[in-house]
């Protein structure tokens, strides 16, 4: 995997800018064997790691002061690799919106979940069948 990011970097004419930087796992083979894919803003490759946790930023190459920005998703193991391996981490890390809306949509069916046993039996009623609306609609 290393000599073929390698190789493709290498066949690219225009210098990469690694200002903003993504990272995000990779199912490989079967079973539940990730890599890490770090990449640029347009989805070239840059590195890739078997490690999947903190060590994953380690050996990313390129001098970490440029670095802009950093997409990644909620990956605890992400976080605190940025935080160890990258200066100003906090202020570049950017989550990306499909893990946001995911979570925030989880937080809010809870929320419906252990309010409804609190409401009266006619306010359950009306909201029997609602959650579609919880999640989904703009009101």
């Amino acid at each position: 995997m290393t000599r073929a990011v390698k190789r493709g970097l290498a066949r690219i004419k225009k210098p990469l800018s690694a200002r903003h930087m993504n990272v995000d796992e990779v199912a490989f083979k079967k079973g539940h064997r990730y890599i890490t894919v770090i990449s640029d803003r347009e989805g070239r490759a840059l590195a890739l790691t078997d490690e999947r946790g903190t060590e994953s930023l380690a050996s990313s190459e390129g001098q970490p002061e440029a670095i802009k920005t950093f997409s990644m998703d909620m990956n605890a193991g992400y976080i605190r690799a940025a935080r160890i391996h990258l200066p100003g981490a906090v202020g570049k890390i950017a989550f990306d919106h499909f893990h946001v809306a995911k979570q925030l949509g989880e937080i809010v069916d809870k929320t419906r979940q252990n309010e409804h046993p609190q409401r009266p039996l006619d306010s359950r009623r009306l909201a029997k069948g609602t959650r579609f609306l919880w999640q989904y609609s703009e009101k």
